[in-house]
């Protein structure tokens, strides 16, 4: 396919995928725009990718696993530089994902439960007790989804000895989705406040990064042909030596 073909459908599914995003309710314009530009990018190089791996299959007669591997391992840095592109889409996909972020404080007694953006979290008790070198009040709850336990959240506040002011340990539960974190803001003897927040695709910043070294170590591994002109230039150097 031509790169004018190429384009043109690339663009067409990209503008589809806008489409689903603004039906499953996106409607911030400027996310809008950067998420369409990431299903584009993502869609040039993983069919990029694939057109390269269906050609080498029906040359090599090579399962898809090793095809892909070849063809990599064949052009590292042409290769390379598309997974730190995906890395660099995922990482921007992360930074989208903040006009999202949702944000509360609530104060409760035990027992009692809070609502955030589908998530339901049950204050269970507050406990305070001393260790070697601190004193530590933390705050137990549960985090629940549609009824299902997701996880046992305990942010916490510590005062160390010869210190003034306590410090704040949060609590987070990640998923590949979003974080909820909880955040021990303040209590008394009957009530505590929460601060609670949660943030989407924070693990998409991650796997970003993840994705860039990946591309990034493999761009700067050396050619085959390379290095085996290197070890005959090194072998003819010694034999005229």
């Amino acid at each position: 396919m031509k790169f004018a073909g190429k384009f043109l459908y690339h663009s067409i599914l990209s503008a589809l995928g806008a489409v689903l995003l603004y039906v499953a309710g996106l409607r911030s314009p400027h996310v809008l725009i950067l998420y369409t530009l990431c299903v584009f990018v993502c869609l040039t190089l993983i069919l990029e990718i694939a057109s390269g791996t269906r050609a080498r299959r029906a040359l090599m007669k090579e399962g898809y696993l090793t095809a892909v591997m070849n063809l990599v391992s064949r052009n590292k840095r042409r290769y390379g530089g598309y997974i730190v592109h995906l890395g660099v889409v995922s990482a921007f996909a992360a930074f989208g994902g903040g006009a999202f972020n949702v944000e509360t404080q609530v104060t409760l007694k035990p027992g009692e439960s809070m609502q955030i953006k589908g998530y339901t979290l049950r204050f269970e008790s507050l406990s305070n007790y001393p260790t070697a070198n601190k004193q530590t009040v933390a705050a137990t709850l549960t985090l629940l989804k549609e009824g299902h336990e997701m996880g046992i959240l305990v942010p916490e506040k510590s005062l160390y000895r010869g210190q003034d002011q306590p410090t704040t340990d949060v609590a987070i539960h990640s998923s590949f989705k979003e974080d909820v974190y909880a955040i021990l803001a303040g209590y008394d003897k009957e009530t505590v406040t929460f601060k609670i927040l949660v943030n989407p695709l924070v693990s998409w910043l991650w796997t970003g990064g993840l994705l860039m070294a990946l591309g990034t170590g493999i761009a700067m591994l050396p050619e085959r042909r390379k290095r085996r002109k290197a070890v005959r230039f090194h072998a003819g150097v010694v034999e005229g030596v």
